[in-house]
């Protein structure tokens, strides 16, 4: 409950200042020189920011399973993160059992404005995720990805 409590006032429009150590305190692992936008869900029992993550403002992570944002990360505007699905149910209830996942996004990515990505996913180094796209799979390194599914639009240089 504390741990809620101390997250909501994070995502209040305070400065950033105030914002990391009631995040910190809530047990998100916040690296050196990371920045949280203002209006930013974090909800779940694990998140790691690595060191120069970014992220933009009223972004959401939903961290069911663990979600690891990797060094010099940036994700833009209201982009939503999910460590979880669930499994198709029968025509009583459609969403079934919630699946557990989680998320890493590697080094260096960009995740575009209003992207989704969710369930068991791996983002490689060096990816970038166009705006609006939705990540169900993972994603090798170094590409540029759009679409719904994202798919391969680009391969990047190291």
């Amino acid at each position: 409950m504390l741990r809620g409590l101390l997250r909501y006032l994070a995502g209040l429009h305070l400065p950033w200042k105030l914002r990391r150590p009631l995040l910190a305190a809530s047990g998100v692992e916040i690296g050196k020189d990371a920045y949280v936008g203002q209006g930013v869900t974090l909800d779940g029992a694990r998140i790691r920011l690595g060191e120069e993550a970014y992220l933009n403002r009223d972004v959401v992570i939903d961290a069911v399973g663990p979600v690891d944002v990797g060094a010099r990360v940036s994700i833009g505007p209201r982009v939503t993160i999910l460590a979880s699905d669930h499994a198709p149910g029968d025509a009583r209830a459609r969403a079934g059992a919630l699946r557990s996942g989680s998320v890493t996004i590697g080094a260096g990515s960009w995740i575009g404005a209003h992207a989704v990505i969710y369930g068991d996913v791996t983002i490689g180094e060096g990816c970038i995720v166009a705006t609006g796209a939705v990540v169900k799979d993972d994603l090798p390194a170094n590409g540029v990805y759009g679409g719904s599914p994202a798919r391969l639009l680009k391969e990047l240089a190291d």
